[in-house]
């Protein structure tokens, strides 16, 4: 069991580490989501730090062996490949106060996240929220608002921006920062370091770029290989 130890004048506090899985959001979403966070909160005087634009999947939550948590992690995450999933509008969570744009997920996000939360549910202490059904997933713009504030911003705030992703990595947290990142482009684990790689990343989005060739020859792309697809679909029909 990982703790940490603070002392004060009169009490000795003993705390847990807390971890978290997460999709960190990348490339021109991340950009576009982190100054919508920016923007949102300047407009309506809304306290927020260092924005990282992400999507939770399970946590945050304690763990009593970390080892395991890595290869349970890195095992699940290995069993699948490039998982879909739609960013599309703004919503609301009025109890929480919480102002989010939507994650609409494909079936394998919905599998991931779920087999992620059972094999760690039998050692970790998972929040409440891992085990709703259907599962909100969600990518904060503002929070620890009243129910008021949260359906006035979601009302005035203009964002028509539409996402369509897939996973390029998942990350896991620890106190808030890197603990490991598991690449699904390059199938591998990632340490902080090179989580935090722009070099490395760079390599990510040419693998993916490569993979994208191998399905889509640059020759099948655009109008050309659409009018083919076209002609030779008619030449059958007058067969």
């Amino acid at each position: 069991m990982y703790l940490k130890i603070c002392v004060t004048r009169h009490i000795v506090i003993v705390m847990k580490d807390s971890y978290l899985i997460e999709i960190r959001l990348l490339g021109k979403s991340k950009c576009e989501t982190r100054n919508l966070i920016l923007q949102t909160s300047k407009e309506y005087n809304i306290q927020v730090s260092r924005p990282i634009p992400h999507i939770t999947l399970v946590g945050g939550f304690n763990a009593n062996n970390e080892a395991k948590l890595i290869q349970d992690f890195e095992s699940i995450s290995r069993k699948y490949g490039l998982i879909s999933y739609l960013i599309d509008g703004i919503d609301i969570f009025p109890d929480s106060g919480v102002v989010y744009l939507d994650v609409q997920p494909s079936k394998e996000l919905i599998s991931y996240r779920r087999e992620l939360r059972d094999k760690l549910q039998r050692y970790c202490n998972l929040c409440e929220y891992d085990f709703f059904e259907p599962f909100e997933f969600h990518s904060t713009i503002a929070m620890h608002l009243s129910r008021e504030k949260a359906e006035y911003v979601k009302k005035k705030i203009r964002h028509d921006k539409k996402y369509s992703h897939r996973i390029l990595r998942a990350t896991l947290l620890k106190n808030g920062k890197i603990l490991v990142e598991y690449d699904f482009v390059l199938r591998r684990m990632l340490s902080r370091r090179k989580a935090l790689s722009k070099q490395g990343l760079s390599k990510t989005f040419k693998k993916l770029n490569d993979v994208n060739n191998q399905w889509f020859p640059p020759e099948t792309h655009g109008k050309s290989f659409l009018i083919r697809i076209w002609k030779s679909l008619i030449s059958k029909v007058h067969l």
